[in-house]
């Protein structure tokens, strides 16, 4: 089971250069062999450059007295490493890290996404708007009340898991030496397959135009089976070398 994570910056200061430097641990919070998904939420004086990253590998870089980095991902095990310059001498560092921590990384990141935190600490998994972070800045990650996550503050939203088909519906379109419609659009549609069934090339049209050998998405021969790329609801055209055989569509809802 996922675990909130909110870890504050330990006192720090910046020194005579401008330079500071946070370490955080992540031991105390969860087994080395969990996973931990958040941001860096930080203050200081200064148009600062936060650079942070584990031991010599970096993960993400933030300019600006008031900054939100990340996500971060990182093995429970390991110390995350912010470093500071050009900020205000004598000046002191704050902020925390935000974020959960799971038995993978996936894990992590889902519960991770939605978490907010306010001054007193107090977090949410999901909202109807995108949380407000330490700075005041509206999170670029977080969870819909529908389970879609948030890509940035404007309210994008994209699926945290894939939708599984549960039903196929086959069916037989006869081949045609003029373009047919072998399936209708259908906003419900989360995949399809097309075997040419047939003796001559099948070329296949993604989009509501007419198919023809000059205008197609792709070639389908004999015996070949087509499946899109990428999930794809509109209308589905064909049209055939000669009229011979027939295309066997199932569509996935």
């Amino acid at each position: 089971m996922p675990t909130a994570l909110r870890i504050p910056f330990p006192q720090t200061n910046v020194a005579p250069d401008g330079t500071a430097s946070v370490t955080l641990s992540f031991s105390r919070h969860a087994p080395p062999s969990c996973w931990v998904l958040g941001t860096v939420n930080g203050l200081c004086d200064g148009e600062a450059f936060w650079a942070v990253g584990v031991g010599q590998y970096p993960l993400a870089e933030g300019a600006g007295h008031r900054v939100h980095i990340g996500p971060v991902a990182l093995p429970c095990g390991e110390q995350l490493t912010i470093a500071i310059s050009n900020a205000t001498p004598g000046t002191q560092v704050r902020g925390a890290f935000i974020g959960a921590a799971a038995g993978d990384a996936n894990e992590a990141a889902v519960f991770a996404a939605g978490m907010s935190s306010s001054s007193s600490g107090t977090t949410g998994l999901v909202g109807a708007v995108a949380p407000t972070l330490l700075d005041g800045q509206r999170a670029p990650l977080s969870l819909t009340t529908g389970g879609l996550l948030r890509v940035d503050a404007s309210g994008a939203a994209i699926p945290v898991t894939e939708t599984a088909s549960t039903t196929g519906a086959p069916t037989s379109v006869a081949a045609s030496a003029t373009s047919v419609t072998l399936l209708a659009a259908n906003t419900a549609r989360l995949g399809f397959s097309v075997f040419n069934d047939s003796a001559a090339v099948l070329y296949l049209l993604l989009g509501s135009s007419a198919a023809s050998v000059t205008s197609y998405t792709a070639q389908v021969p004999t015996n070949a089976l087509y499946e899109p790329p990428i999930r794809y609801v509109g209308d589905v055209q064909g049209v055939w070398a000669s009229a011979t055989g027939a295309a066997r569509v199932t569509e996935l809802t």
